[in-house]
C-alpha cells in the first residue's frame, strides 16, 4: 500500500523546472496557454508539499497507521498557522536586521537556519520540503534578505540540485527486481491521465479546444517532486527513476511539437476574405 501511495504521488506533478525552461526556450511564455500552465504548476507544487508531509508521516512508521496520517495532517496545519502568525513579526525583524548584519554573513545565517528548521521538522514527522517552502514564504521578495539570498546562493542552489539528482540516481539500485510491466502501465497511465485532466481543465475555464489540447501536450513531463516522493521510500526509487526519465523525454518532445501537431489535428478556423467592393 505504501508503494502504491508513493508511486501515485510521484506520477501526479508535472516538472516545474523542465516546463518553465521549455516555455522560455521555445518562446511560448507569451502564448495564450502559458498563464494556465504556470498556474497549474504552482497549484501542483502546493498540493505536492502537502502530500509530502502526509507521506513523511506514513513512511516514518513503514506502514499506514492512523496515527501517522493524523499526526502529519495536524502538524502541517500547525506549521501553516505558526508561519502565518510569524509573517508580520519576521518582516519587521528583517527591517531592523538590515542595519546590524553584514552581507557576507547572510549565506551562513540562511543555511544554518534552514538546516535547523528542516531537522526539527523531520523530528516532528514533517517534510523538509514543507519547512523550506514556508521559510521562503516568510521572506518578502522586496526585502534586502531576499535579494542577498538570490545574489549569493544562486550558484549553490544549482550545485545542490545537481548533487541531489546524482545522489538519488546513485542510491536507486537500478536493475534489482525491476518490473517492466508495472513500469509500462504506470508510465502510459500517467501520461494519458495527465493529458486528459489538463485538456478537460482547459475546457472547464472556457479555453478553446486548440489551446486546451496544447496545454494537454505540454504537461506530461515529471521531475523534481516525483524524485522527492521516491526519496521517502526506497522500494519505489527504481520505478520512479524510470518514470521520470521516460516522461521527461516523451513530455519534452510533445511540448516542442504541440503547436504543429494541434494545428494539423485542429486547424485554425479561417475567417474568410471580405467581399470585394464594387466600383462605380
Amino acid at each position: 500500500l505504501i508503494l502504491s501511495l508513493v508511486l501515485s504521488c510521484a506520477a501526479y506533478p508535472t516538472s516545474t523546472a523542465i516546463t518553465s525552461k521549455l516555455l522560455i526556450d521555445y518562446k511560448r511564455i507569451a502564448s495564450k496557454e502559458a498563464e494556465v500552465i504556470i498556474g497549474i504548476l504552482i497549484f501542483e507544487d502546493l498540493i505536492s508539499i502537502l502530500l509530502m508531509s502526509t507521506l513523511t508521516g506514513i513512511t516514518t512508521y513503514r506502514e499506514v497507521k492512523e496515527e501517522g496520517i493524523l499526526r502529519g495532517i495536524i502538524a502541517t496545519i500547525l506549521v501553516f498557522l505558526i508561519f502565518y502568525i510569524l509573517k508580520k513579526p519576521v518582516e519587521n525583524s528583517l527591517e531592523r536586521m538590515e542595519k546590524d548584519i553584514e552581507a557576507s554573513l547572510v549565506p551562513f545565517m540562511v543555511l544554518g537556519f534552514l538546516l535547523v528548521s528542516a531537522g526539527a521538522g523531520l523530528q516532528l514527522g514533517l517534510s523538509d520540503a514543507l519547512i523550506s517552502f514556508m521559510l521562503g514564504v516568510l521572506v518578502p521578495e522586496k526585502s534586502w534578505l531576499y535579494q542577498s539570498i538570490e545574489r549569493s546562493l544562486s550558484d549553490l542552489k544549482d550545485l545542490s540540485t545537481g548533487v541531489f539528482f546524482f545522489m538519488f540516481t546513485f542510491n536507486a539500485q537500478i536493475g534489482q527486481g525491476f518490473d517492466i510491466a508495472v513500469f509500462v502501465v504506470i508510465t502510459i497511465a500517467s501520461l494519458i491521465l495527465k493529458a486528459t485532466s489538463s485538456f478537460l481543465g482547459g475546457l472547464s475555464i472556457g479555453l478553446s479546444k486548440r489551446i486546451s489540447a496544447r496545454i494537454a501536450l505540454s504537461m506530461m513531463q515529471r521531475g523534481e517532486f516525483s524524485v522527492l516522493f521516491a526519496s521517502l521510500y526506497k522500494p519505489s526509487q527504481e520505478l520512479v527513476f524510470m518514470l521520470v526519465l521516460a516522461s521527461a523525454i516523451v513530455g519534452s518532445v510533445c511540448f516542442v511539437y504541440a503547436p504543429k501537431v494541434i494545428d494539423r489535428i485542429l486547424p485554425p478556423q479561417s475567417r474568410g476574405k471580405p467581399p470585394p467592393t464594387r466600383t462605380a
